[in-house]
C-alpha cells in the first residue's frame, strides 16, 4: 500500500496508465495546464472539498478505454487503499 505517495505522484501514475498528458487533462477538465503541473510537482494541492477532485475523477474515467486500462486502474486504487 503506498499510503505516504501525494497527491501528485498518485494523479502521474494515474495519469501513465491511462496515456494521458497534462495539457490534455486540463482541456478535458477546464483548467490551465500549468495548474495541473502544478500538482504534478507537488506545487499545488487541491482541497478535497475542491470541485477539482470531482472533475479530475470524472473525467479519468471517461479516459478509460480498454480492460488492459481498468484493470491497472482498479490494481493501483487497491494499492491506495480502496476497495473495489
Amino acid at each position: 500500500m503506498h499510503i505516504n505517495e501525494t497527491f501528485g505522484e498518485c494523479l502521474k501514475k494515474l495519469m501513465q496508465i491511462l496515456d494521458l498528458k497534462g495539457s490534455v487533462l486540463a482541456k478535458g477538465i477546464n483548467v490551465d495546464s500549468s495548474l495541473i503541473y502544478k500538482w504534478l510537482r507537488n506545487e499545488r494541492v487541491p482541497s478535497y472539498s475542491s470541485p477539482y477532485i470531482d472533475s479530475i475523477s470524472k473525467y479519468l474515467l471517461k479516459c478509460i478505454t480498454n480492460s488492459f486500462q481498468k484493470v491497472k486502474i482498479i490494481y493501483a486504487l487497491r494499492e491506495y487503499g480502496f476497495k473495489i
